[in-house]
């Protein structure tokens, strides 16, 4: 179990309700937390309260503990000046409050708390750069007593994750606790597999017989198409080569022709014989 240190709260009784403040301490108890109020004392005649702070910052500083310092404007008003911090039962002097909020050794153990949205003005900066915790605890107090506090009721307070972060902090406890590393595995997602084509068609893919079909009938009106076109083009080629065909037979025809003439040339013939070779053409 972690050893947690004694913790006191130091509230004014002109801006802190003092049923607030003993709320807050029994709260923080029943987390476990050894808080103080000058509340518990009042039966015991002090008559030094002075020496009663001093020898509680003592304890609180040499056993690692807090001081919970509600911020008030009472509070501002007496470390602007020489007046005294009255309490409920006991007060503190504006001195040894500039000593708890100055001395730098104190400050650590120093946690300024704020109730009822109360927004701080002219506050020392030891306080305004520390963390801070924001209670609304009026709200317990006006509908509920400590004894029938159940966990379900604090749980629905507007202020809860504040009051549990104090109590962590209090109790010397990390709000985010860090889970164990554990040993080295292989992740639980599976590395993918690399699966022949046909197991994956047979499992993964899940082709029906009806799929099989429908791409049969595709490959053979396809099939059909291409047969349609090759018989065109050969109809087209039969027709170009008999077009050929013709051509060179007349082609053939007007070189005989040609060569025909040609020789009536050379042999020099009689103009009666032109004319009975061109009647008998």
């Amino acid at each position: 179990r972690t050893e947690v240190g004694p913790a006191v709260i130091i509230y004014a009784k002109d801006d802190d309700p003092d049923d607030e403040v003993q709320m807050l301490s029994e709260l923080l108890r029943r987390f476990g937390v050894n808080c103080d109020i000058d509340q518990y004392h009042n039966t015991e005649k002090i008559a030094n309260w002075d020496h009663w702070w001093e020898a509680k910052v003592r304890q609180i500083s040499g056993k690692n503990g807090f001081i919970l310092l509600m911020c008030s404007p009472t509070l501002t008003k007496c470390l602007s000046s020489q007046q005294r911090l009255e309490m409920k039962e006991g007060s503190i002097s504006s001195q040894l409050l500039h000593v708890v909020i100055n001395n730098h050794e104190i400050t650590t153990h120093l946690l300024p708390v704020f109730l009822d949205h109360y927004v701080p003005q002219d506050l020392p900066i030891s306080l305004t750069q520390r963390k801070s915790y924001a209670l609304l605890l009026r709200t317990l107090t006006n509908h509920f007593d400590l004894e029938n506090i159940t966990a379900e009721i604090m749980s629905g307070l507007p202020d809860f994750n504040s009051l549990v972060s104090l109590a962590y902090k209090l109790t010397g406890q990390p709000e985010v606790e860090k889970p164990p590393v554990a040993q080295v595995r292989a992740p639980p997602i599976p590395r993918p597999a690399t699966v022949p084509v046909q197991e994956t068609l047979g499992q993964d893919a899940r082709i029906s017989d009806r799929d099989i079909q429908h791409l049969v009938e595709l490959i053979d009106e396809r099939q059909k198409s291409w047969s349609k076109l090759a018989i065109r083009l050969g109809v087209k080629m039969r027709k170009i080569q008999e077009i050929r065909d013709v051509c060179l037979t007349a082609n053939e025809q007007a070189e005989n022709m040609l060569k025909h003439w040609r020789d009536i040339m050379n042999n020099h013939r009689t103009k009666s014989d032109l004319e009975e070779m061109l009647n008998n053409l």
